[in-house]
């Protein structure tokens, strides 16, 4: 593959892209649950809360919200920064290495039906795996592609801007109950991301084909 190292430095640029596009979200994420609290010592309590802390804390906000329109907004915002999240998280701390799909074909077969149905065959691409062991094993083994990782920035920033929408409509009808006499258009809520399917299925195939060829002593 005569162009593999420009192809490794757009799917390196893709994947940094990403995670910031994700850090924006995570703020905007820290400044709703500002808003909501409307206390000056509130990054004391906020700085240090992960991403699934804070989606649980704007998921309570929204349930106890006296006005039903914003609380749908609110649990809204929430589904779809958790939705998203997974695939960041998925993509973040799985990829373990950049490679070119044809290669990994040879390497691992039961990669090819998927690599052949993307079209990412003459790319390259970054091999995820995860094991996670919680009272039984369970493995992933998954690859992904630029337009993967593409598709998560375009979400994160969809997160960011229906955050960022949500404050100025809070904040344009007054902050205080006594100062909203009438709230204004809230924003359009933004659709859904698919739910992250993990291939744990090809990871579960190569367990049963190494137990089936145990190697020779």
């Amino acid at each position: 593959m005569s162009n593999q190292p420009d192809q490794e430095e757009a799917f390196l640029a893709a994947l940094g892209a990403m995670l910031v596009a994700w850090n924006g979200a995570e703020e905007i994420a820290r400044s709703i649950l500002r808003w909501q609290c409307q206390s000056p010592n509130v990054d004391v309590l906020i700085s240090e809360m992960n991403n699934v802390t804070m989606r649980d804390a704007i998921l309570a906000i929204a349930k106890v919200e006296a006005r039903a329109d914003l609380g749908e907004h609110l649990d809204h915002f929430a589904s779809i920064f958790d939705l998203v999240r997974e695939y960041r998280n998925y993509y973040a701390h799985g990829i373990r290495g950049v490679f070119p799909a044809d290669s990994l074909i040879e390497a691992f077969p039961v990669l090819k039906a998927w690599l052949k149905h993307s079209g990412e065959t003459n790319t390259c691409v970054g091999m995820v795996y995860h094991a996670i062991s919680r009272a039984k094993l369970a493995q992933d083994f998954d690859v992904v592609s630029v337009s993967n990782l593409k598709a998560v920035e375009h979400w994160s920033f969809c997160v960011s801007g229906y955050g960022t929408a949500l404050e100025i409509a809070f904040k344009t009808g007054g902050s205080t109950k006594a100062a909203r006499k009438e709230w204004p258009s809230w924003p359009e809520k933004p659709t859904l991301p698919p739910k992250l399917e993990k291939n744990r299925a090809v990871a579960a195939r190569r367990q049963r084909q190494l137990r089936s060829s145990p190697p020779s002593t």
